[in-house]
């Protein structure tokens, strides 16, 4: 292979056992996971080197080769976590014997001019990958919202968690009034507006030597098991201690914006609903990895791994069947302008529809009409949709289950999703683009509502 970057998920789709592979790689463009390389350098049979400003997207086999634009990551190929790649590719397949050898030679050249890997450059490379990982574009919208669909956008930003459980001291209380021009945790002064808000975080110590700008959820982990979001915190440009006299107090800057998103008490308090049961399973192992004390009042926790715990499946591990069926309806259904969403109770199961808010409560019967919903169990896939019992019959096996009135419900085999679902999302936006009547149904309402015309669905 001759790919410019190499991303999460690729030494896994190597495995062992093959014969000897060779990998040209761009280690030093920052688009390359360094992390990910020395997984693959530790492969048997495998040979990875770096080449300077490679852009190129080649495979070569014996007997083919395969050039296009996709390079060996989750965005190009989709394999990882079960989602889809994040961008449109193409390549091409090349069998005719002249053109391989040509490629064969291309090949060849840039191997000899190839730069083995060292501890250094995956250094070097370790920096140039965070930097390039901080200046990603935002994720989409004005608020901190992380969900199922959207939780790969917030990894890679230098976020943390810090979270506590002790109540503070009245030593601790008393610093409070040690504060620059006696500033108390979460207030400005009038008499010095130049001065942040600042929050104590006594005796924390080394646990906030995390360098300047790095943002942290402040969350308390109550002693009856309830997760609170007190806010955000950003760490100060010239470090975390404040010195007042004989003491050290340890502060943050409080902030109520991350990368230009409102972190406010919705926000707060939808990050507590899924961090909750992620804190109650792994709390106690945090604390034993990562406080050096070994004390459970507080731990600091990178954001990326408690959102791949949460929201992604473990490492090495396959996709489970309700994750790629979500990807894949995401897929076939987004082209369309139609949104896909994840619902967990009941369920889980995915809904796709028109609407935006309408697709997680109860569906308005104009809605109702566009929604289909889907879940799994037992290697099938049960639809439930508004089509007529009898177009539904074509696509499996009709199942009588209780719910909306007008939906209807079908079952197929997993493997057979992609085709079906194309089918059916295809039937229904003709159906509704053609005429209010069915045949078979009778009399719609009208799709043509406030906030909802036509020419949306």
């Amino acid at each position: 292979m001759a790919v410019a970057y190499v991303g999460s998920g690729a030494a896994e789709q190597l495995g062992g056992g093959h014969k000897a592979t060779r990998i040209l790689c761009d280690l030093l463009s920052g688009g390359t996971n360094p992390n990910e390389v020395a997984k693959i350098q530790a492969l048997a049979g495998v040979q990875i080197r770096h080449v300077d400003n490679l852009h190129a997207k080649v495979m070569l086999a014996p007997s083919y080769a395969l050039v296009g634009s996709a390079n060996f990551s989750d965005n190009g190929v989709g394999w990882h976590d079960g989602m889809p790649g994040n961008l449109i590719e193409a390549g091409c397949r090349v069998t005719d014997d002249v053109q391989l050898d040509h490629i064969r030679t291309w090949f060849k050249r840039y191997w000899e001019l190839s730069e083995e890997i060292t501890a250094d450059l995956l250094s070097q490379a370790s920096i140039n990958w965070a930097r390039r990982q901080r200046g990603r574009p935002r994720p989409a919208g004005d608020r901190f919202i992380i969900t199922p669909e959207n939780w790969r956008s917030y990894t890679g930003r230098d976020t943390k968690l810090v979270i506590w459980r002790r109540r503070p001291t009245a030593e601790e209380i008393a610093s409070e009034g040690e504060l620059p021009d006696g500033l108390a945790p979460g207030t400005s002064s009038p008499n010095n507006p130049h001065w942040k808000k600042l929050d104590r975080y006594h005796e924390w110590g080394d646990l906030l030597n995390l360098g300047p700008g790095v943002v942290l959820l402040d969350v308390r982990y109550q002693p009856q098991g309830k997760v609170v979001c007190y806010g955000a915190r950003r760490t100060l440009a010239n470090g975390h201690q404040v010195r007042r006299g004989s003491r050290t107090i340890d502060v943050m800057e409080v902030i109520s914006v991350i990368d230009g998103q409102r972190f406010e008490t919705a926000e707060r308090d939808q990050l507590a609903s899924w961090l909750q049961p992620e804190i109650q399973r792994h709390y106690i192992r945090w604390c034993d990895e990562l406080n050096p004390d070994h004390d459970e009042g507080g731990v600091v926790v990178d954001l990326d791994r408690v959102l791949k715990g949460a929201f992604g499946t473990a490492e090495g591990a396959h996709p489970s069947e309700f994750q790629q069926l979500f990807a894949l309806a995401s897929r076939i259904s987004e082209p369309l302008g139609w949104r896909c969403v994840t619902v967990r109770s009941p369920g889980p199961e995915v809904r796709i529809g028109t609407g935006s808010k309408n697709l997680r409560r109860k569906e308005t019967p104009a809605l109702g009409r566009v929604n289909l919903r889907l879940s799994i169990r037992d290697g099938m896939v049960r639809c439930g949709s508004y089509l007529s019992p009898t177009k539904l019959a074509a696509y499996g096996t009709p199942l009588r289950l209780s719910g909306a009135e007008g939906r209807h419900w079908v079952q197929w085999p997993t493997e057979s999703t992609a085709v079906l679902l194309a089918r059916m999302l295809d039937e229904t936006r003709d159906r509704l683009n053609g005429s209010d009547v069915d045949p078979e149904s009778g009399p719609q309402k009208s799709l043509q509502r406030a906030g909802s015309p036509r020419s949306a669905v």
